[in-house]
Formats: C-alpha cells, structure tokens, sequence
C-alpha cells in the first residue's frame, strides 16, 4: 500500500524495490546505495540485488517491512557480493610486495619506480572495476575531444560546495559505448556539466605524472534518469511546502493578453517561432523579449534576473511567455531549479511556458499554464484572442439582434400610445373648451363687481387724501415762516467768514509771488536745455549752460564749478 515503508524484489527487473512517502531524509540515505535508481513512472527506488544485504541492514530498523520473496531470496543465497566491496579499508600487501632497496648503496627510488608501486598498490586494491556516483563538471569544454578528461565531484547535502573530487577519463574507444547504453534508455539524456551519474570505473595511476585518476568503462543509464526526476520531485515538494505550488496556475488569465514579456534566448528558433506565430496572427501584439541563457550553469542568475524586472514592471504587460526549443532531456533539466521555480511562482503576471517538445517536461510545466512547444505557447495567446474576437461578434449580434427587437416593440409602443394621446387629447381639448366657457362668464361677472367696489373705494381714498394734504401744507408753511429770520441772519453771517478768509489767502498767495522775490535780490536758475528750475547742485555738472532770472531781465551763465554743502545734505535728512 501506498505510504508505508516496505523493501520487496521487483521481479520485472529483478532488483530490490523500496518504496516510501516522500522524506528528503530516507531519500539521502536510499542515495548512499551503490547502484541504486529512481523509478519515475512507478515512484519507487531500485537497487541491485548484490546490495540487498545492505538495503536490509540499513533501512529495516528505519522502519521498514521486508517482503518475503526477497527475505526468501536474500536467505537463499551463500554469499552476497556487490560490485563494490563493503569494506572501504584495502588489504595490507604482502611484506615482499613492498618495493625494498636492493642494497644501502641503493637505498632510493625512481620517480618511475614510485609511481609504478602506488599504481601496483591500487591494482591490488581495486582489481576490478567499481561504480562511483558524482556530479559531472568539466565536460562541456573538452566534450569536443576523442578522449575526454573531467572531473567528478560530491556535493554537500545543500549541493552548494563540493566535499570531494576524482579526475576521470573517458577514452575515445570507450565513448561510443557509453553513448548507446544511454541511447537504449533514453536518446535525449548525455553528459553534460551538473548531471549526477553513476559510473563503472577502474581506478589508475598514469605512471608519468603520478596522477590518480578513474577511467570510465560504462554508465547506469536509469541512475542519471532517477537523479533527474529526484530533483524535479525535490523542487515540487519545496514549493508545496512553501504553498506556491499552485500560485501562479491560479491565476486568473488575462481577458486580451496583448503585452507580452517573452523571456527567451534571443535569435533562437524557439524566439523565432513565437514571434512569428504572434505576427501571423495579425493582431497588435506588443512584444518585450528579456534575452536570457537557456541552458547551462548561466540560466538560473539571466532568467532570475529577467523574471525580477518583469515582476517590477508588472504593470506595463499582461501576461510573461518563457519559451525554449528542444534538445536533450540534461539539456532541460536545467529549468529543474528551485530559484527558477520560485521566482516563477511569485510572479504577479500569468506565466505561460512552452519548453522543449511534446514529451518533455519540466518543473516550470506543473507550476505554470504549460504548452508543449514554443509555437504552441504564441497559439495559445492567438487561440484566446480568436476567442475573444469571437465573443464579441458573437456579443455584437446579439446587441444588434435585442436593439432592432426593442426599436420595433419601441414603434409598436409609440404607434399606439399615439392613437391613445390624440383621442385622450380631443376629449380634453373639449371639455378644457366648456370649462373656459362657464369660466368666461363668471370671470366677466365678477370683473364688473369688482370695478364697482374699486371705484367707490378710489372716491373715497381720493377725499381723504386731499383733506389730509391740506392739513399739512397748512402745518409747513407756518413752520417756514417761523424759520425764515434765522435763515438770513445765519447765511449773513457764513458770507462774512468766507470773505475774510478769501482776503487772507490772497495776501498769502501775493506773498509767495515769485517776482517779490526777485525783488529782494534773488534769482531763480533754470537749465538751458528743458528750463527745468534748479533747486540744488544735484544733477549739475561744470561746464553746463544755464539761465538765471533776475527781477528786471535775465542772463545766461557757464557753470565753472559745483562745490556742494555737506550740512546741507544732513539738514535735509534730518528733515526726513
């Protein structure tokens, strides 16, 4: 049953099954295990037979239920041999297979020599051929080689150092050997920089350097697949765990998704595709391409970085279209990556992904609406415009459709009400008639009655009126001719005060008279050219003409100096 921890012996590959809930820590320990694999399709883990006894000794006390076809077939066995020998210290050589100085005088070693014994040493120790696991890296830069020289490495459990690395070779007679056992499994998987695999080596000392190294003799194809898988569950659990699995899918799409981020790898086929699949559909897409590595150690920091500054100008786009064409299964495995994913699943703008061809498949493709090429993906946005386009013809009709009905019910409704209006008016129109004319008839009645009421009442207001205006200009014109001696005597008196007054203004105005001051000795300057009067040497300069008047003519004079009167100038500002 599904969520126990149970060990059996799969007979359709006839290795030991082992099958438990998911547990990143169980799923370490599994990895320990010298040729063990993923089993994707069925969710379980594989390892050989040779290694049962060990499957058995470790996870049994972990709680783990043996089956009893393998207890059978574990018991049924003499010896348990697995490829590669339990008991990681080597044998001590035999004390005449130490290399010994043939004499004191020959008390050394050759370079050669020394080198030859650790080669013999490690023969001796490793026999046979072994199976090591390690990340590849390396690989890219010398794949092009007939013999290709790489390193293996072992990763910490976070994967972000490496604790440990082995140089290994691949020879060029070994290479196609590798290649085909990969191609029976899967075509699409090689090796590649970053990929985890499971490799049968020999161990070797390459006697003129001294160098330890490991040549590869074969690969366990279904390894690499299992380590693929593993990481894409390990990546979907983590997002599970922080609930944005479904974040980005339950996002609602866009009505008219025209602007669109496309993050792609600029130039490439899958670019060209979209954006001719867009263009052929004639309508107005407005297409913002973040050119970003689409494979390789690069492509976590270019489409992390692109998927920050379309997140940031969210609102400039309506949807982001990630698009990458096809290649090898290690080749995609690199959208398998947590930050990607992250940074996918918290994007505010509907993600559409459209990666490799029908049968692959990544993290990315079960977090985010997912087609399966990159064509398909630019259809995808064309099929929902078409639709849109559709509804609203379709929504057109049918306005067009409701408003003729309504405008023909409107004319039906109009045409009748109308027929009703007219005759409701002419019956209206003659009742309206009677009433005016009985009104008519009391109107002019009561018209007559109420002349005859205003003009007795006018006679009489006419009556008082002129008694009342009798009485008081009676009542005025004593009152006047009481008044009338003050009023004389009053106005006598205010002519007499005038008259003084005017006489002492006019021997004040005489006494200011500019000519009784030229009489008395002084003189008034002018200037020669606008005859403005000059009041001061302010604005005066030596050599200018001037006029003087003087009390019986006039004289034009040349200013020789202008000398100015200090206290003059303070006197005035104290005046101000």
């Amino acid at each position: 049953m599904r969520g126990e921890r149970r060990l059996g012996w799969d007979r359709s590959s006839g290795r030991v099954a082992i099958e438990f809930p998911y547990d990143t820590a169980l799923i370490a320990v599994v990895r320990d295990f010298p040729g063990r694999s993923w089993d994707g399709e069925r969710k379980i883990w594989l390892a050989p037979m040779e290694a049962a006894v060990e499957v058995i000794r470790v996870l049994e006390p972990r709680g783990f239920a043996v089956g009893p076809e393998l207890a059978r077939r574990v018991a049924g066995r003499d010896s348990v041999e697995p490829e590669v020998s339990g008991d990681p210290r080597p044998e001590q050589p035999a004390p005449d297979e130490v290399a010994r100085p043939r004499s004191d005088r020959d008390a050394h070693l050759t370079v050669s020599e020394l080198n030859k014994s650790v080669k013999d040493a490690l023969k001796s120790r490793f026999p046979a051929p072994i199976w090591v696991v390690g990340q590849v890296s390396g690989w890219d830069r010398n794949s092009h080689k007939e013999h290709v020289f790489f390193e293996l490495s072992e990763r910490d459990r976070a994967g972000e150092r490496d604790m440990a690395r082995v140089t290994a070779v691949l020879f060029g007679g070994m290479r196609s050997r590798v290649a085909r056992r990969l191609a029976e499994v899967e075509p699409r998987v090689e090796i590649q920089d970053g990929v985890q695999v499971r490799l049968r080596v020999r161990v070797d000392v390459y006697a003129r350097s001294g160098s330890y190294q490991v040549v590869v003799e074969d690969i366990d194809p279904d390894f690499t697949l299992g380590a693929l898988a593993l990481q894409r569950e390990k990546i979907l659990a983590e997002l599970d765990r922080r609930g944005l699995a479904s974040k980005n899918l339950d996002l609602p799409e866009p009505r008219l998704p025209l602007r669109i981020a496309l993050i792609t790898s600029w130039g490439s086929d899958a670019a060209n595709d979209v954006v001719a699949e867009l263009t052929r559909s004639g309508y107005s897409f407005a297409i913002d391409v973040f050119d970003c590595f689409m494979q390789g150690p690069r492509l976590e920091s270019s489409v992390c970085v692109a998927l920050r500054r379309v997140a940031s100008a969210s609102a400039e786009y309506d949807l982001c279209l990630i698009c990458r064409g096809g290649g090898s299964r290690t080749d995609l495995a690199w959208f398998d990556n947590l930050s990607v994913a992250i940074a996918v699943a918290q994007l505010p703008l509907k993600v559409v992904v459209g990666i490799g061809h029908h049968r692959d498949l990544s993290a990315l493709d079960f977090i985010a609406h997912s087609e399966k090429t990159p064509t398909a993906a630019g259809g995808h946005l064309v099929a929902t415009l078409a639709a849109r386009e559709t509804e609203l013809e379709d929504a057109a009709g049918d306005l067009i459709r409701l408003a003729t009905e309504r405008f023909r019910s409107a004319r039906l409704d109009l045409s009748h009400a109308g027929t009703r209006y007219r005759r409701a008016a002419v019956a209206s129109t003659r009742l309206a008639a009677q009433v005016l004319s009985a009104a008519q008839g009391r109107l002019a009645q009561a018209a007559r009655h109420a002349v005859a009421r205003s003009d007795a009442t006018l006679a009489e207001s006419a009556a008082t009126v002129s008694f009342l205006a009798r009485g008081s200009l009676r009542e005025e014109k004593r009152a006047l001719g009481r008044l009338s001696p003050q009023l004389a005597e009053r106005s006598r008196r205010a002519l007499g005060l005038e008259k003084e007054r005017l006489i002492a203004s006019g021997r004040e105005i005489g006494a200011q008279d500019p000519r009784r001051l030229l009489a008395r000795g002084f003189a008034i300057l002018r200037r020669g050219d606008d005859r403005h009067v000059i009041t001061g040497v302010g604005g005066t300069e030596a050599g200018e003409r001037i006029s003087i008047e003087l009390r019986d003519g006039g004289l034009d004079a040349l200013v020789e100096a202008v000398r100015e009167d200090p206290s003059a100038r303070r006197s005035e500002g104290e005046n101000e």
